[in-house]
């Protein structure tokens, strides 16, 4: 009996590893890397002095793109400083989504989940970082009042930072319908990653 054997579909999509746990994921976040800072520093060492084309008219594009469209309307002029990180953050995405719509290759580098998770921690952790380092403990103070005035008034927080008390907060509404609405709509609701654990006080504040 003769038979031929074919493939499975995938087979035409699935690249070998050219060295163990280097993939076509990995090859697609390497390529994006070298392509856009090689745009970049094709477009920072041309002459400054002529109307940009080319390479340098991509990446001043690029960056006008960033600021104009993403930072001033959410940041302001102070946010001018983050265009660096924002940009390299958005010329790598992009270009590792591109392969997704590229015949044979047809493969996001963000279609694993390992990428868009770092990504995602990485602005976490400087999104934090960068609160507590201009606000101080009254990041957290802020961020608690929003968060309990999307549910009703909230006229005080405090929070507290000495050891004992680390991580408590106590806050202060117009009334105990209120605060107990408060409780059950926000608990267990996560702020810097953890889930909140609310209860009444065991005193009366004085703001009331």
């Amino acid at each position: 009996m003769f038979a031929l054997e074919f493939p499975p579909i995938n087979e035409i999509l699935r690249w070998t590893d050219v060295v163990p746990s280097v993939n076509k994921i990995a090859l697609i976040a390497i390529a994006a890397v070298v392509v856009a800072s090689v745009v970049f520093l094709l477009a920072g060492n041309a002459d400054g002095s002529t109307a940009p084309r080319g390479v340098r008219n991509l990446a001043e594009s690029i960056v006008e793109f960033i600021e104009g469209q993403i930072i001033m309307p959410t940041m302001g002029r102070d946010g001018l400083g983050w265009t660096p990180f924002l940009m390299s953050l958005f010329s790598f995405i992009y270009l590792c989504n591109v392969p997704g719509v590229i015949p044979i290759i047809q493969m996001p580098a963000t279609a694993r989940m390992a990428i868009p998770l770092f990504l995602s921690l990485l602005v976490w952790v400087i999104f934090i970082g960068v609160g507590f380092k201009h606000q101080g403990i009254g990041y957290l103070k802020n961020s608690l009042f929003q968060l309990f005035s999307t549910v009703g008034e909230v006229h005080e927080v405090h929070v507290k930072s000495n050891i004992r008390l680390r991580g408590q907060a106590f806050i202060v509404t117009q009334d105990e319908q209120m605060a107990e609405t408060m409780i059950k709509e926000l608990r267990g609701n996560l702020l810097y990653g953890k889930p909140l654990r609310l209860s009444f006080a065991k005193k009366d504040s004085d703001f009331i």
